[in-house]
């Protein structure tokens, strides 16, 4: 019995060429994860048009944001891959994460208030009041994620020395309770809360899958079947369920549903299966991921004061067409203009 053991230096080497390799993964997940966003909200006046426009139209819509749907939740539970591990320090954790998210969304929300001034007058407390609100829809994400800095800054050193059969018996108890709060519907302000802690689930399996070893060839086979699965059940649970009540329904589109945690954990698990070689192709897709907080925070205002005003839109030959198209040159334009800010100093403050 061959008892040789393997050389320190040669662990060390494999245990880089293993980290380099996954944050190849994680660079494509920030950039999947957000033109999944951006999709999403180019078809969404197709898809909650249930009823309203033909049923081949929806079910384009749906294909589309059912394959789509988990660009949120790979925010989320890249936060937990990547944060939870390093708060060491409290207060200088609180400090840098605040600094890195909070001046973007007052900027951009200021942005938004002046956007919609346009149209209707506001008041220096009616500003006030939207940027509390969230001065646009999908900054309802960046709140969440501010808040969850805050938990994880008192939580996030707990969680991180727990072992993983513990930290599983915590995630299943999480969702759970999740799953269980959905039957308490009459308390509107239960819907903030359910929000925040479902961002909470996800930050933890992101943190979880962190801390397994699973091989290449298993990441790609269980990412893809877990992907391919949860899109599927998305996109039948969605139609199903819209049919019954006889309205659109989004529930199998949010980060409340265990099929949108399902989903965007395989989309983790393959990304991070992927592995490059140093080059011009790798620089080019570091680049794109440092855009794409930015590229967030602005995708509307492109969709709706560039995009709609030239003729671009959803509308364009048909929605598989439309939506294609507008996403695609939303998320490059919105890339190219932060990538070209990010050459400037204090840039950071806006993206």
């Amino acid at each position: 019995m061959n008892t040789q053991k393997v050389p320190l230096p040669l662990i060390s080497s494999i245990n880089k060429v293993h980290q380099k390799q996954e944050m190849v993964g994680l660079h494509l997940l920030r950039i999947f994860g957000a033109f999944s966003v951006v999709v999403i909200h180019s078809s969404v006046p197709i898809t909650f048009g249930f009823g309203k426009v033909s049923d081949h139209f929806w079910f384009m819509s749906n294909a589309l944001e059912s394959f789509f749907r988990s660009g949120v939740g790979i925010f989320l539970l890249l936060s937990g891959v990547l944060l939870i591990p390093k708060i060491t320090n409290r207060g200088e954790f609180l400090k840098k994460r605040l600094m890195r998210v909070v001046p973007p969304f007052l900027f951009w929300s200021f942005a938004y208030c002046y956007q919609a001034r346009a149209h209707f007058p506001l008041t220096p407390i009616e500003i006030f009041q939207k940027i509390v609100h969230g001065a646009s829809t999908h900054l309802w994400f960046v709140q969440t994620i501010i808040l969850l800095y805050i938990g994880c800054t008192f939580f996030g050193p707990l969680i991180s020395k727990l072992e993983k059969r513990h930290l599983l018996f915590l995630l299943i108890i999480s969702e759970m309770l999740l799953l269980a709060s959905l039957y308490y519907e009459e308390y509107p302000w239960l819907n903030e809360v359910r929000t925040l802690w479902a961002g909470f689930v996800f930050m933890l399996m992101g943190f979880y899958f962190s801390k397994l070893k699973i091989g290449l060839r298993k990441r790609r086979i269980y990412g893809l079947m877990m992907f391919f699965g949860g899109t599927i059940s998305t996109f039948v649970g969605t139609y199903l369920y819209s049919k019954i009540e006889g309205s659109f329904q989004d529930y199998f589109y949010s980060i409340l549903s265990p099929i949108i945690l399902f989903k965007t954990s395989g989309t983790y698990l393959f990304f991070t299966s992927i592995s490059l070689k140093e080059g011009l192709l790798l620089n080019f897709i570091r680049g794109i991921a440092k855009t794409t907080f930015g590229v967030y925070l602005i995708h509307p205002l492109i969709l709706d004061a560039v995009l709609f005003k030239l003729g671009i839109s959803y509308q364009l030959v048909n929605p598989l067409v439309g939506v294609t198209v507008t996403s695609m040159l939303c998320f490059a334009i919105s890339s190219l203009f932060f990538y070209f800010l990010s050459k400037f100093r204090y840039s950071n403050y806006l993206m």
